[in-house]
This record gives C-alpha cells, sequence and structure tokens, in this order.
C-alpha cells in the first residue's frame, strides 16, 4: 500500500525538481543576460568618455600655453581647466624623459613617471600630437 502511494506521487515529485531545475535555468540565463547588459553599457561610458577626453586633449596640443610658455602659466592654465572638467583628477604636460612639467594638481616634489608601464606603453606606439611626437 505505501508502495503504491510512493508510486501515485512520484510524478509530483519529478515535476516539482522538474521545475526546480527549470527556474534555476531561467534565473541563470535572466542573470547573464543582465551581466552582460550592464558590462555594454560600461563599455559604452568608456567610450564615451575616451571620446571626450581625446576632444578635450587634442587641441591642447596646439595651444602655445602647453606648449612651452612657462610651468607657471602652463600650471595655472591646467588649474583652471581642471576646475571646468571635474571628472579628471589631473591634467599637465610630461615631457619626453617622462618629467611633469606642469599639472593643474602640481606634485609636491618633482615626479618622473618614464619607468610607468603606460607612459613605456605611449612610447613605443609613436603616438602623435599636433607637431610633437612621442
Amino acid at each position: 500500500m505505501v508502495l503504491l502511494v510512493l508510486l501515485a506521487l512520484l510524478p509530483v515529485f519529478g515535476l516539482a525538481f522538474y521545475d526546480r531545475y527549470d527556474q534555476r535555468e531561467r534565473n541563470a540565463r535572466a542573470m547573464q543576460s543582465q551581466a552582460l547588459e550592464l558590462t555594454r553599457r560600461a563599455m559604452n561610458e568608456q567610450l564615451e568618455l575616451i571620446g571626450a577626453a581625446h576632444q578635450l586633449l587634442f587641441p591642447l596640443t596646439q595651444l602655445a600655453v602647453v606648449r612651452g610658455e612657462g610651468p607657471i602659466t602652463c600650471a595655472v592654465f591646467f588649474t583652471e581647466l581642471l576646475a571646468q572638467n571635474s571628472i579628471y583628477s589631473n591634467l599637465g604636460v610630461i615631457d619626453a624623459r617622462g618629467d611633469v612639467v606642469c599639472a593643474g594638481s602640481a606634485p609636491a616634489a618633482p615626479v618622473n613617471v618614464g619607468a610607468r608601464p603606460y607612459f613605456a606603453h605611449v612610447l613605443q606606439q609613436q603616438v602623435m600630437f599636433g607637431d610633437f611626437e612621442i
């Protein structure tokens, strides 16, 4: 008798387990889809930031204040530019040796970024800005 009841309930338990498995799979696919959408949004925001940085920085290479009117004038210029563009933590000029020539947020002591990987990467790419070549 007990065996007969268990046999009768077996399809019910099977459906319950299958439903739970199916729900888990649907949840996993939904989470994967949400993660992919979030990644796409982050990528688009990064591309927009890179585009905005390019639009800001490329014209700067043509300005006399950046090209060599002196570090004080240059620092004042970048300080004002930083005040207008709060998304940046700092803006400035670095020479081909890696020395920070001037910056909106001036370092307390002289800084050389020549040994940093991102600077070496820029040097390897032969990036050109205006009449300057790095």
